[in-house]
């Protein structure tokens, strides 16, 4: 999640800035390629979230460039250091 993003012909765009009637117009008319993501030039999205902020997203999930979050690194450290009970099927 950005504010920032930019156009495909290299402009920059903050989507704070844009007046929410034309943030509507803007998504509603917006296609794939559009605009980019300023970390990895992959396509952004412009959103709405429900509590009215406007955001660009990544197309796909991820970002190729972005670090592990500390929610990832936490978990795979839970789950690599989990034991399993396992039960005993020999009766």
């Amino acid at each position: 999640m950005s504010s920032d993003a930019i156009t495909k012909a290299g402009i920059p765009i903050t989507a704070d800035l844009i007046p929410s009637t034309e943030w509507s117009a803007l998504k509603k008319g917006a296609s794939v390629g559009d605009f980019l993501m300023p970390c990895c030039r992959t396509p952004a999205i412009p959103k709405t979230s429900v509590r009215g902020v406007q955001f660009f997203a990544h197309l796909s999930d991820e970002c190729e460039t972005a670090p592990e979050t500390q929610w990832h690194i936490e978990g795979k450290a839970a789950v690599g250091s989990a034991t399993v009970d396992w039960p005993d099927r020999r009766s």
